[in-house]
């Protein structure tokens, strides 16, 4: 089956959140109003009042693209407990822990099993949580799909220089052991800036006198990338998801070479020694030694980041949320067919 080209036969796309993507894709999509502010004083409660707003509005379109949040669940949930028709449903953003608590386990693997029930598809930054998120939570690995981070760099809104400075830069907030990355790097001969709120650096940390640590406005933290050497991502271990892509990925787009403790998620995107350096995570000797190896090779940083960049080029924000808006588009005619169960599709 095919869609017709005229946008206003397109699948019309209810969405939870706006989105940068082509302008005929854009044209179709109708984006839930932000709920009062009163609401987004607790999160939860602002999320069920988008949910619930969704749900409203859900006769009059096709498809539907929530964040893989507490709103989505929401929706989800609302989705199978309302009556009326089911909106064929993608997830986007689902970033994803294994709960620590053992007496919550069971509750959110139901919880997880229950709403999954009422999505199509759900966009994943990683190609290795298809089958961490698959075992985890008892759900089919067809659910899902890998669609590459988008760059967030916006030279629209931000202004920044690219230039290759004198100092390593650290990059991250959530999900970082900048403790193995300070290790690393104790008695490495370079400045180091490290981009994080205070409290992400573990407690008892002495930072060298050579490694600085400040928290950097959006503006300020990209030109902080912009002007460094290259750019570390150090990923704590033993995570569900795999994080960090932001970071790495705007790196690269910046031209930089990378290193990122996560080589399971980040080989999505990085072939190692080639368009960027991947360690084992928890590891500070090998962090270090990758460290050394491209301050003391610039040519070799120089022909790493230009690699990089020719492949990050591709992962704009249109592009990939035109991906997205594409495997909509096939949760809308697998509807249509009554295909009885997802089974794995092409990005």
């Amino acid at each position: 089956m095919s869609f017709p080209t005229s946008d206003h036969r397109l699948p019309r796309i209810l969405s939870a959140y706006r989105f940068l993507a082509s302008p005929r894709n854009t044209a179709r999509t109708t984006v839930v109003p932000e709920p009062p502010q009163w609401t987004r004083r607790v999160s939860r409660l602002a999320g069920l009042w988008t949910a619930v707003g969704m749900l409203r509005r859900r006769s009059q379109h096709d498809v539907a693209i929530v964040t893989g949040d507490y709103t989505g669940f929401a929706f989800a949930g609302l989705q199978r407990l309302v009556p009326g028709r089911r909106l064929p449903t993608v997830f986007v953003e689902c970033n994803w822990y294994r709960e620590r608590r053992s007496w919550r386990r069971p509750l959110k693997y139901w919880q997880m099993r229950f709403c999954l029930k009422a999505v199509d598809r759900c966009v994943v930054w990683a190609e290795r949580e298809i089958e961490a998120y698959s075992e985890e939570f008892g759900v089919e690995a067809g659910k899902f799909v890998f669609v590459p981070q988008h760059t967030s760099l916006h030279p629209h809104r931000y202004s920044f220089t690219v230039r290759e400075g004198d100092y390593i830069f650290g990059a991250g907030n959530y999900d970082r052991d900048f403790g193995t990355f300070v290790e690393a790097v104790r008695f490495v001969n370079c400045p180091c800036v490290i981009a994080c709120k205070p409290d992400r650096l573990p407690k008892g940390v002495e930072l060298p006198p050579h490694v600085r640590q400040l928290w950097a406005t959006p503006e300020e933290f990209r030109q902080l990338m912009a002007g460094s050497m290259f750019v570390v991502v150090p990923m704590e271990a033993g995570l569900l998801h795999s994080g960090g892509q932001q970071g790495f990925v705007n790196g690269m787009a910046l031209g930089k070479a990378v290193v990122v403790s996560d080589p399971g998620g980040a080989s999505s995107y990085i072939e190692h020694g080639v368009t960027g350096l991947l360690v084992p995570p928890a590891n500070p000797s090998a962090l270090r030694e990758a460290i050394e190896q491209l301050l003391a090779n610039p040519g070799l940083r120089e022909e790493i980041g230009q690699r990089a960049r020719e492949v990050a080029q591709n992962w704009t924000v249109q592009n990939i949320y035109d991906r997205i808006c594409g495997i909509a588009d096939r949760a809308v005619e697998r509807q249509v067919q009554g295909s009885p169960s997802p089974d794995p599709w092409p990005a």
